[in-house]
């Protein structure tokens, strides 16, 4: 009787930790569009709470034990980003080496999921907390096994110095570091917008 109210009071526990954990995000998720894309903060909660859906796959994603259905998943993603144009776009660089500066967003993990295809290709993605977690599956799908490897800034920079003939593919993520206004750049990407690059980032 005691284990089994035990177990009962552990579930219960368990349940209350995932639902504030999942209120604590959703405000921040609207905070942060209130701040950063100066939103309303009644507006900011309807979009935050329409990607819940979304949000919750993903973050499901890593755990999964089949790590080529999550790969499968993220490219089945119905995403903002215009997939084909961008990988219509990256194909014209497809026997050289460039870097990738993109948000941390489910359309750039899906855009990855469709780039790391290319076995004749490496990818090195910026090592963060976030990074780690997420990219989990891409480091042990049998497809990408050793191609896709997670590596800090510094070893970008080795490895991009030390580079064979092999194309490279070296992904980071701006919004996941800092770095103050002058020690960064403005660049084109895909021939439209324009982001920020640190100066010993790796250059394109």
């Amino acid at each position: 009787m005691k284990s089994l109210y035990k177990n009962f009071r552990e579930s219960i526990a368990a349940r209350l930790r995932t639902h504030f954990r999942s209120k604590e995000q959703f405000e921040d998720i609207a905070y942060v569009m209130v701040q950063m894309l100066k939103l309303p903060m009644q507006q900011a909660r309807t979009l935050a709470r329409k990607g819940a859906a979304q949000r919750k796959k993903i973050n499901r994603l890593p755990q999964m034990k089949n790590s080529a259905d999550a790969l499968a998943t993220l490219r089945s993603l119905n995403v903002p980003l215009d997939l084909p144009e961008a990988l219509r776009v990256l194909d014209a660089h497809a026997g050289k080496s460039y870097l990738l500066a993109l948000p941390f967003s489910v359309s750039a993990m899906s855009l990855i999921a469709h780039l790391v295809r290319d076995t004749k290709r490496r990818f090195y993605i910026i090592d963060t907390r976030f990074t780690r977690y997420y990219f989990h599956p891409f480091l042990v799908a049998p497809e990408t096994l050793e191609r896709v490897q997670l590596i800090p800034a510094a070893a970008m920079l080795r490895q991009n110095r030390a580079a064979t003939q092999e194309a490279a593919t070296y992904v980071t993520f701006p919004d996941l570091e800092s770095t103050s206004l002058d020690t960064a750049r403005r660049v084109r990407f895909l021939g439209h917008g324009r982001c920020r690059r640190a100066k010993n980032e790796i250059r394109a």
